[in-house]
């Protein structure tokens, strides 16, 4: 798929016109035309403008990702402000997380200050403790929950992204779906 085609695509999801986006892009309808029909190409900023109103990224756009979320932008984080953050929210000192953890409190004062990190087995019992995953407190991700409780989550988003391509559509087509899942309940 090309550009343009997936933009196409996300428009007509939407049930939307090209003459409604280019209206609420602030652009001529040719214009926003030709970059469907892969004639020109958006600049970087026109870009972002229509995949935050079709609401998918800009990566999946491009056709760099089959994923279509949208962007989300990270504040890199170190272990040790993490660790400080967690204990913080969950309103426990150093003294009392170390005594959870079986080490110093020292040990605590070198992890929150950058100067050492926790070993794996002290990694894995923050984990516990702080009740997130182990990417979480490594700064790999900004996602704190625990891998069982994100699968969860992420089988929610992705019948969140589907209930909202169905509240996109044409009524016409949303009508043709409704028929299509009655039918596919009386086969069952």
């Amino acid at each position: 798929m090309t550009l343009g085609s997936r933009i196409r695509e996300y428009r007509l999801k939407r049930g939307l016109t090209q003459s409604q986006i280019a209206e609420k892009l602030n652009m001529t309808e040719s214009n926003f035309s030709s970059y469907e029909r892969d004639k020109s190409v958006p600049p970087s900023e026109v870009l972002n403008k229509i995949a935050d109103y079709l609401n998918v990224s800009t990566d999946y756009l491009l056709g760099r990702k089959k994923l279509k979320l949208t962007k989300i932008y990270y504040e890199e984080v170190t272990v040790g402000q993490r660790i400080k953050e967690l204990r913080k929210e969950k309103r426990l000192t150093q003294q009392a997380l170390a005594k959870y953890l079986d080490i110093s409190q020292q040990a605590i004062v070198r992890w929150e200050s950058g100067t050492s990190e926790p070993s794996s087995s002290k990694l894995a019992k923050l984990c516990q403790v702080f009740n997130v995953s182990s990417d979480y407190v490594l700064g790999l991700t900004e996602n704190s929950l625990s891998n069982q409780i994100c699968r969860t989550y992420e089988a929610k988003d992705e019948s969140y992204h589907l209930v909202k391509d169905i509240q996109n559509l044409s009524p016409q087509n949303r009508a043709l779906l409704e028929g299509i899942v009655n039918l596919m309940k009386n086969l069952q």
